[in-house]
């Protein structure tokens, strides 16, 4: 018994492990079974649940009806902005009967014509608008001079000579002029308080171009400066020395500040075309280009996409302003009819604050030693293009009266290539260059500043598309795009309905009576006699609006509405029936005893 105590630790131990065993492995397997049962459970119900295979359809379906919910909203929206943007799309006159309804639609050719012809009236009307300086002998002006601008500095649109103008070409100048016309409106509302150069926000205007891109950034180290033909092929240089023999650029009274590139914002204007164009620029769109030797590249006309609900035509100025006012001037932009965005602008020493020096006599002569004012480009050396010389022959035999710059220049040969800026001055030969003779471009506080920006043009529906012309087919006043009659009638009023020529105007019949009751009916003649005698204040007679105008023979008679209620018993005295012919009235009956 003892050496059973001695080793008793083991001898228990024997008997407990098989027994821990046991219970281990049995309890091991029944957790396992019920472990992949839970298992086999839990995969089954995920294989229930529906896969993105098989889509919930009526959440599907309720947000298709939003979407498209929405769409018309988008739509509806859309087509409202383009309503109130037709409105501003008014044609000149001589154009108006004949101008399509629908949005770039197509003219006939007489149209096409007479709007060629008409074209100079309205590009010297938006000239006009800006409120420019012209010499102290012109008279009959009606506006008060303002702003040191050439007709040269603005977008103008160059018909040939002898090819018939194409429908694109009447759209694309006529848009052109709404839109420079919207935007003069910023010049005339920043100085309508001013009574002349001196005290203006805006004293000149340098340049003044509408443009478009390819909507895809030209990185600046590719895009070059304006000028200096860049990779874009779009820069700003001297046009008007493209393609013609002869002369050299004008000088300036001093350097212009830095411009602001378009290719870096808008990407260049033509698809890399005349990328090495010595002069940075392509050749005009197809129409301004004639003649041998010169290959047209169309530059394009809008920035990016022009399919969508709207597009975008981009535009720069170059203006000599007072700096502070620019906050206001951009403003005045950027609040235009047309919806305008302010891209980039840049400021930069006013370029004429050198061409004065204070004791100098004011006159022809007070310019630093070197500078020729009357060559001078813009006024401060415009890298759009020097000014006219004489002996340049403009189309027509007509000498340009712009001064120096390109002496000795024939007319356009067959080898030359019409530009915008000779366009511009062949448009307008009696708006010479006006000199600042008493320095109100000299004033300290004037900086030069070059606008960046693009105009919104919404595109019609595209179903249903509306009138592209505006209530008022007349010639939009050129003073102000804003002020356009929304609601005018047009030319032609409809007619009212016919009547007939016998019967006298509704405004000039008297007050009704028994004597002028009768009718074409016979019953209603007889009827409102029958009335007549009854003395009570209630009689129909007195009360009876005035008769309309007997209608024509063969006409129904009126409604019964205006017939006076007739009275319960026929009057034995009631007078004799209507005659056969209805064209001749009946008797007149007895006097109402009232």
């Amino acid at each position: 018994m003892d050496a059973i105590k001695k080793h008793r630790f083991w001898i228990l131990l024997g008997l407990a492990l098989p027994m821990i065993l046991y219970g281990y492995f049995s309890a091991n397997s029944s957790l396992s079974a019920a472990t992949k049962a839970r298992e086999d459970q839990i995969k089954a119900s995920e294989g229930a649940i529906p896969t993105a295979s098989n889509p919930n359809t009526r959440f599907a379906e309720g947000l298709k009806a939003v979407n498209e919910k929405h769409k018309k909203l988008v739509d509806s929206a859309v087509g409202g902005l383009w309503g109130e943007q037709a409105k501003l799309m008014t044609w000149p006159a001589i154009v108006s009967r004949d101008a399509p309804k629908t949005y770039r639609g197509e003219f006939n050719l007489q149209a096409k014509f007479a709007y060629k012809r008409e074209y100079p009236n309205q590009f010297q009307k938006l000239f006009e608008s800006l409120e420019p300086m012209v010499p102290e002998t012109m008279k009959g002006i009606s506006w008060t001079p303002k702003v040191f601008v050439e007709p040269k500095a603005l977008t103008v649109a160059v018909f040939h000579p002898t090819r018939p103008t194409s429908n694109e070409e009447v759209w694309d100048a006529q848009e052109d002029l709404w839109l420079m016309q919207m935007l003069a409106g910023a010049v005339r509302d920043a100085n309508k308080y001013a009574d002349g150069p001196a005290n203006a926000t805006v004293r000149a205007i340098e340049l003044f171009r509408l443009l478009g891109g390819t909507g895809t950034a030209v990185p600046k180290s590719a895009a070059g400066m304006p000028g200096s033909g860049g990779a874009d092929g779009g820069g700003y240089a001297d046009p008007s020395m493209m393609m013609m023999s002869g002369g050299g650029a004008a000088a300036g009274p001093k350097a212009g500040g830095a411009m602001v590139n378009p290719a870096e914002e808008f990407g260049p204007e033509s698809d890399g075309a005349m990328a090495g164009s010595p002069d940075g620029m392509s050749m005009p769109a197809d129409g301004a280009a004639y003649g041998g030797g010169a290959t047209a590249v169309k530059k394009i006309r809008y920035i990016g996409n022009a399919e969508g609900e709207f597009k975008e035509r981009g535009f720069y100025m170059r203006v000599i302003i007072s700096q502070m006012k620019i906050p206001e001037f951009l403003t005045l932009l950027a609040n235009r009819p047309w919806p305008v965005r302010i891209v980039r602008f840049n400021m930069s020493p006013n370029p004429h604050e050198k061409a004065f020096t204070p004791g100098m006599p004011m006159g022809p002569d007070s310019y630093p030693m070197g500078v020729n004012p009357e060559g001078s480009a813009a006024y401060s050396g415009s890298p759009f293009g020097g000014a006219y010389g004489p002996g340049m022959e403009m189309p027509g035999g007509e000498s340009s009266s712009f001064g120096g710059g390109m002496g000795g220049m024939g007319g356009f040969g067959g080898n030359s290539l019409m530009t915008p800026e000779a366009g511009a001055a062949a448009i307008l030969p009696n708006y010479p260059k006006v000199e600042d003779r008493y320095g109100a471009l000299q004033n300290p506080d004037l900086i030069q500043l070059d606008v960046l920006g693009a105009i919104t043009i919404y595109n019609p529906p595209k179903e249903g598309a509306a009138p592209a012309e505006g209530a008022a087919p007349e010639s939009t006043p050129m003073g102000d795009v804003a002020a356009a009659p929304e609601g005018a009638a047009p030319a032609e009023t409809p007619m009212p309905a016919a009547t007939d020529p016998a019967a006298p105007m509704p405004a000039a019949t008297p007050a009704a009576s028994p004597a002028a009751a009768p009718a074409t009916d016979p019953a209603a003649a007889a009827a409102a006699p029958a009335a007549t005698p009854a003395p009570a204040p209630a009689t129909p007679a007195p009360a009876t609006p005035p008769a309309p105008a007997a209608p024509p023979a063969g006409e129904p008679a009126a409604p019964p509405a205006a017939t006076p209620p007739a009275a319960p018993a026929a009057d034995a005295a009631a007078p004799p029936a209507a005659p056969a012919n209805p064209g001749t009235p009946p008797a007149a009956p007895p006097s109402n005893p009232q």
